[in-house]
């Protein structure tokens, strides 16, 4: 499998909807909320992160955890508003991946 990069042309950075806790085994842990994926994400996959537009931004920090929750199940970023670029370089398998924290084997 190789990477696939996914980008909006018009912002040179964006935004998508997450979580961060700190936990005592990991420390800090990140989690992207997930939505449906649009048309060109889902060749690949069905699940695709929550972008979040500029104006949103607010809302995103101060909203209830109702209103939070919403922004998982609205229609997904539109699709004519992305690129994709595909690359030949190969998924690294967390197992060889360096500088990452990894969960103590049981038993």
């Amino acid at each position: 499998m190789t990477r696939t990069r996914f980008t909006i042309p018009e912002w040179p950075v964006f935004a998508l909807a997450g979580f961060c806790r700190s936990v005592p085994e990991w420390g800090a842990v990140y989690a992207a909320m997930m939505g449906e994926s649009n048309a060109l994400v889902k060749p690949l996959n069905d699940r695709s992160p929550v972008i979040l537009t500029p104006d949103e931004y607010d809302l995103w920090l101060t909203a209830s955890i109702r209103d939070v929750i919403g922004f998982q199940f609205r229609a997904p970023f539109p699709a004519d508003r992305m690129a994709m670029a595909r690359t030949n370089e190969l998924w690294v398998p967390l197992s060889e991946r360096s500088n990452r924290p990894r969960r103590k084997q049981e038993g």
